[in-house]
C-alpha cells in the first residue's frame, strides 16, 4: 500500500537570525518492508543543502540558512510503499541475533542492571517471541504512566527503581531488559495522530 507522508515544523525568533543550522531526519526510512518511492526536503527561506545516510540507514539532511530571517518553516514530503511484514519471532533463545551495535549501553540505557531481573524473567523460556512477550508484559505491570516524575535525562534504570513514568521511560527500561538478555533493541520516536493532538511516543523496534 501507497502513503503519502507530510511533515512540517515552523520556528518562530525574537530577533533577527543571521545564520540557522539544521540536522532534520525528517524522511521515513528505506528498508526492511518500505520502500520510500520519492521525497523531497525544502525550507523557506531556502538553504544550503547537503545529505548523507547514517549508521542506522536513515537519511539525513543538514541544512544552513544564511539568509536574515525570524521565521523558519520545515517541510518534507515523501511517498513510500509498505508491503505486510510477518515479523519471525521463533527463532531460538539465546541466538545471535546481528544487529549487536544495538545491545550497547547508552546514557539513558544501561542494561548491566538489568542483567539479574531479566534473566529471572525469562528462565524456562525458549522462543524470542515468548521472550519479548514476556518482557513486555513486565514492564506494563511494573511502571505506572505517571506524568512528571521523570523528565528526558531519567535512566531506564531510575524510572524502572522508581515504578513510574511515561511512554519514554516504557520504552528504556524494555530496551534495558531485551539488551541485558542479548537481544538487540533500539528506540524509535514517532508521531501518534492522537485527535486532536499530535503526540509524540517512544517505540521499540
Amino acid at each position: 500500500m501507497d502513503y503519502r507522508v507530510e511533515y512540517s515544523s515552523i520556528y518562530e525568533y525574537e530577533a533577527d537570525v543571521i545564520s540557522n543550522e539544521n540536522t532534520l531526519k525528517i524522511v521515513p526510512y528505506n528498508g526492511d518492508n518500505q520502500l520510500l518511492i520519492s521525497h523531497e526536503v525544502y525550507t523557506i527561506p531556502n538553504g544550503y543543502k547537503t545529505s548523507y545516510i547514517d549508521i542506522f540507514g536513515n537519511l539525513v539532511y543538514k541544512v544552513k540558512v544564511q539568509e536574515v530571517h525570524k521565521r523558519l518553516e520545515i517541510y518534507s514530503k515523501s511517498e513510500v510503499r509498505v508491503d505486510k511484514k510477518v515479523i519471525k519471532l521463533d527463532y531460538e533463545f539465546p541466538y545471535d541475533y546481528g544487529f549487536n551495535e544495538y545491545l550497547l549501553p547508552t546514557r539513558l540505557v544501561d542494561p548491566e542492571p538489568f542483567q539479574k531481573v531479566a534473566k529471572e524473567l525469562t528462565k524456562g523460556l525458549r522462543t524470542l517471541g515468548e521472550v519479548v512477550e514476556t518482557v513486555i508484559n513486565f514492564v506494563r505491570k511494573k511502571i505506572t504512566y505517571k506524568p512528571g516524575v521523570t523528565n528526558i535525562n531519567t535512566t531506564a534504570y531510575e524510572a524502572f527503581s522508581l515504578g513510574y513514568g511515561v511512554c519514554q521511560d516504557y520504552t528504556h527500561i524494555t530496551l534495558g531488559l531485551l539488551r541485558a538478555l542479548g537481544i538487540p533493541a533500539r528506540y524509535v520516536m514517532g508521531v501518534v495522530n492522537d485527535n486532536p493532538r499530535l503526540l509524540t511516543h517512544g517505540l521499540k523496534y
